[in-house]
């Protein structure tokens, strides 16, 4: 049996606490919407249809049991983050030839993947082995390539690619510390710059800047929320690591005071002492420091959906207004 089969997911909760559960409300998927998420994973698994036989099926077993649920890898991504490959073409009334389709479906797809796979494999959840940073060199060679592609079908330079490419790779490698909440969100949008690349590329191969900038902006405030989500869910695990993320930052005083308890109690004996996490999560909960966070994160859903059906993009606007029920009191 290989380590692939026996693999357990970092993504999967070990640990359920009173904020794992939080989350966003369930979308509605059209057939369309179905077949493109479809179309993703076969654009994955063809990019590694390169590793030889054996390694390919172990890659196979390894990305299902990493996605939780057989050949559906982006079942781990929230579905506005990448709808946008079929709702924005469909509104603009400019045809397009199926190969340049395919290439931002796969340039997207791979980004996902990469920024993912690189976080695991930095942190150290995903142990590095010659397979798995195999298929992370195939996936980014891969990805580069499309992405020149769409430059080219779009008529640009790959000045674009190039720079969010920089700001990516900057970001995730650096990890600075940062003095505040705005400067957190903002590294957080270079953490996932690649993922804005196909979206600003397929508005200049429409010749829609200012789609190219609705856009843009109505996917940035959907990351942002999903990243204050995301902390709110992982509060016990940050704490363990010694991050301090968006909830800190939302603290008040006495709440970053118990945060730093619990950090130190973790330093002092390996693990969060019990009575002072029951604190902290009481001292969250009652204190309206939740109600902040998800309020904000609420907001950002409200501005990104009201941006998308302004931008004649309802299908979208209606996947955030999903997404905000589950944040809703």
């Amino acid at each position: 049996m290989t380590e692939s089969q026996t693999f357990e997911s970092p993504l999967r909760i070990r640990q359920h606490t009173a904020f794992t559960s939080i989350g966003f409300g369930n979308v509605t998927l059209c057939g369309k919407t179905a077949a493109l998420k479809r179309s993703m994973q076969d654009a994955l698994m063809e990019t590694m249809h390169a590793l030889p036989g054996a390694l390919f099926q172990e890659a196979q077993t390894l990305l299902d049991r990493y996605a939780g649920q057989p050949g559906d890898f982006y079942r781990l991504f929230y579905v506005p983050v990448w709808s946008f490959l079929h709702v924005v073409p469909a509104t603009l009334n400019v045809h397009h030839p199926s190969a340049f389709v395919d290439s931002a479906v796969t340039a997207h797809a791979l980004s996902l993947f990469l920024h993912l796979w690189d976080d695991h494999l930095s942190d150290g959840q995903l142990k590095p082995d010659v397979l798995r940073l195999h298929m992370r060199t195939l996936a980014w060679q891969r990805f580069e390539h499309h992405c020149r592609l769409l430059c080219r079908h779009a008529g640009t330079d790959e000045l674009l690619v190039e720079q969010s490419v920089a700001d990516y790779l900057q970001a995730v490698h650096t990890r600075p510390k940062l003095d505040g909440l705005e400067a957190y969100e903002e590294q957080f949008l270079q953490e996932v710059a690649i993922w804005f690349i196909v979206p600003r590329l397929l508005a200049a191969a429409f010749a829609a800047p200012d789609k190219a900038a609705a856009l843009t902006h109505t996917l940035e405030r959907f990351c942002l929320a999903w990243r204050l989500v995301d902390d709110v869910q992982d509060i016990h695990l940050d704490l363990e690591e010694g991050k301090r993320t968006s909830v800190w930052f939302l603290l008040d005083e006495t709440g970053r005071n118990r945060w730093d308890l619990c950090q130190r109690s973790i330093v002092e004996s390996g693990h969060i002492a019990p009575a002072q996490w029951q604190e902290l999560t009481a001292y969250i909960q009652q204190s309206g420091s939740l109600g902040r966070i998800l309020a904000r994160a609420s907001d950002y859903l409200l501005t990104a959906a009201q941006t998308a059906r302004t931008s004649g993009w309802g299908e979208l606007a209606q996947e955030l207004e999903q997404s905000n029920q589950g944040l809703l009191p």
